[in-house]
């Protein structure tokens, strides 16, 4: 088990309470949400707020390069949140619902250009006025051992004209697991038996501000985020194999040092158009060490890696025109280098030049239909270095229709076609190590992206406050497929594999189950996917490291003065097709408890219970002596075991 960096600090619990009474007017795409209804609905976040919004589906941000596919679907003062450092509900697990002057909520089609790839949005409007520090605290008990978990410290500043936002965060987390693992021949035959314990804790702190102001009609924001992570894993093994007992110890250490810089620019000329701009810059310094044997033995693995991303967005729109145009232009520059030592010294780097520009323009063809289209041009120029130069040039054409329909009796619908470029990750070129199974996987300086073909459906509908559901079907047919490959040299890695498809759905279903108890909801969420590619070496198989399953189940319930919840994570397997070896690892059920206490002065006392019974995990492993069409050389059993972990968070505002 991994420790998931996150907002531990922000435990944002999901609660129930009386819906205020938000009506849309028929032919609108938008409900508003005052301060009073906001102030009516429990939590203390926006992210708990978020949640509530029944036929809305959360989209997170990513960390991918660029700026035109990055942004989630929350919106803030009619901007996209510009931050890579923390993912979007990071963000907004920080914005106190005090600071929240109102909300519009779009479920079929909006006006925002920022996040035109998403149908639905939320655009937040933080009130300007100088706010208390909100303030959290917390701690946590896990495997026996106490410590802090983290404290966070945020607030809204009027400073030389702006409108200043600044957060102060530090995290610390404890995991520890204790594990049975057996090695048998192909007949079945144990000769080797041992147990594990494992350990790992991290540490995170940064510090971000978010200053906006408005000059002569412009919208101006300015955002500056550094972050520091530390990680430190530890395994102890002991084993038997044919009568002789042996140990062994193996550290992972990994460091993380971030700086991020944004500026955002918005303008609405005389002529009607809008004018938008903006600019990043991101560079980040990562450091890798494992060393296996022991503290003083064994030859070490380390690696440090730097990265540095400059882009820059321009667009222009006309919102007053009938098909409401919209122009722009991408460019963005991305390098990766890495310095590698395990035994013998090794160098590797990429650079990428991309330019993106882009003609999009918007329809209504009737009071409930609207017609979104987009025609983006994509020129990259991509450079790397390991045990070969390789240079590229790559010209993509990816049109998007996206057709919405606004139903007076709460059905929303959208249909959209669309070709894609994965962007390409450019850890993929350099080389890497799982120390823990002894994987050395090579880099591939000839890598191209993944080019997909997509066809989308969503629904969402609610039943008059009584229930509500979200659904998405999708296809996808997926040309340069990734995926494991052996090289000429008997190296692997990742390489373009041929051409698969992926069908997939994701269900939410919200249910108001106040005839079982008062105040209280039942919310499920369900993923499927189902991958076909065919294999070279074994045949038609699904698609390395993705789930054909997951779901979740949550009941939560509010009350005067607290509120409690109970989340099911029902069971999850993912496989691992490398060259000589599939792999296998399998999530079992897991139960979650969570409660909220409202104390006098403002201040409110979280409890929430991890793996309330303790999780199990179960990994596989087959491996072949020479690859996955040959003989089976060995197999690898682990169950691993974690017990249950406290945590216990206040929060208030002085």
């Amino acid at each position: 088990m991994r420790v998931t960096p996150g907002p531990a600090l922000c435990l944002s619990l999901l609660l129930l309470a009386t819906w205020p009474d938000i009506t849309t007017a028929k032919g609108q795409e938008v409900s508003q949400y005052s301060q009073a209804d906001l102030q009516q609905m429990p939590g203390q976040s926006a992210l708990d707020i978020i949640s509530h919004v029944a036929g809305f589906q959360f989209i997170n941000s990513n960390n991918q390069r660029g700026l035109s596919n990055a942004a989630g679907n929350i919106l803030i003062n009619g901007l996209a949140a510009m931050n890579k450092s923390q993912s979007l509900d990071q963000v907004l697990s920080g914005i106190a619902i005090g600071q929240i002057s109102a909300m519009q909520v779009y479920l079929a089609g909006h006006p925002f250009n920022a996040v035109s790839q998403h149908t639905q949005v939320i655009n937040l409007q933080l009130d300007t006025a100088a706010q208390p520090v909100n303030w959290q605290i917390a701690a946590m008990s896990h495997a026996g051992q106490q410590q802090p978990a983290a404290l966070s410290l945020q607030s809204n500043v009027q400073w030389l004209g702006f409108l200043h936002q600044w957060q102060l965060r530090g995290e610390k987390a404890l995991w520890q697991s204790d594990s049975d693992y057996s090695e048998l021949t192909p007949a079945g035959q144990t000769y080797l038996s041992g147990s594990e314990r494992y350990r790992e804790d991290y540490n995170d702190a940064s510090i971000g501000v978010v200053s906006a102001k408005t000059v002569a009609g412009a919208q101006w924001q300015f955002s500056s985020q550094l972050m520091q992570q530390r990680q430190k894993e530890y395994y102890l093994q002991y084993w038997s194999e044919a009568g002789q007992h042996d140990s062994g110890q193996l550290y992972n250490r990994n460091n993380l040092h971030q700086l991020e810089l944004g500026l955002d620019w918005q303008q609405q000329r005389d002529s009607g158009w809008v004018w938008q701009s903006n600019a990043l810059f991101r560079r980040e310094l990562r450091a890798h060490q494992a060393v296996n044997g022991g503290a003083a033995s064994g030859q070490p693995y380390i690696q440090k890696k730097r990265s540095t991303e400059q882009a820059l967005k321009i667009s222009a729109s006309e919102p007053g025109l009938a098909w409401q145009p919209e122009v722009g232009l991408e460019l963005s520059y991305n390098r990766l280098s890495a310095n590698t030592d395990n035994g013998q010294s090794g160098y590797s780097s990429v650079n990428e030049i991309r330019a993106e520009p882009y003609l999009a323009g918007k329809v209504r063809l009737a009071p409930q239909w609207q017609l979104y289209s987009r025609l983006t041009a994509e020129q990259s120029r991509l450079q790397s270095h390991s045990t070969e130069r390789y240079q590229s040039s790559n010209f993509y054409i990816k049109p998007l229709l996206k057709l919405s329909h606004h139903g007076a009796g709460g059905l929303n619908s959208t249909y959209t076609a669309q070709v894609k470029v994965e962007q390409l990750d450019f850890n993929d070129f350099m080389p890497s190590q799982d120390a823990y199974y002894d994987r050395q996987q090579s880099g591939n300086a000839r890598l191209k992206p993944e080019h997909i073909v997509e066809l989308r459906y969503e629904a969402s509908y609610d039943a008059a406050n009584s229930w509500a559901a979200n659904a998405q079907l999708h296809w996808q047919k997926i040309r340069d497929t990734h995926e494991y490959v052996q090289f000429a040299d008997a190296s692997w890695g990742i390489a373009n594999a041929g051409s698969s498809t992926v069908t997939g759905a994701d269900v939410k279903l919200n249910l108001d189950t106040g005839w079982l108890s008062d105040d209280s909801e039942l919310i499920a969420e369900y993923e499927f996917r189902h991958a076909r590619y065919a294999d070279p070496l074994t045949g038609h198989r699904g698609l390395s490291w993705m789930p054909r399953h997951v779901a979740e189940v949550e009941f939560r319930q509010t009350a005067a003065g607290y509120a409690w919840g109970l989340v099911v994570n029902l069971a999850e397997r993912e496989t691992a097709f490398y060259p000589d070896e599939i792999y296998h690892e399998q999530r079992l059920e897991a139960v979650q408890l969570y409660l909220e206490f409202a104390l006098p002065n403002g201040i409110k006392l979280e409890l929430e219970v991890d793996d309330l019974f303790g999780r199990k995990r179960r990994y596989k492993r087959d491996v072949y002596a020479s690859d996955r069409s040959g003989a089976l050389a060995y197999r690898y059993f682990s169950q691993e075991k974690n017990g249950t972990s406290l945590q216990l968070t206040l929060s208030g505002a002085f």
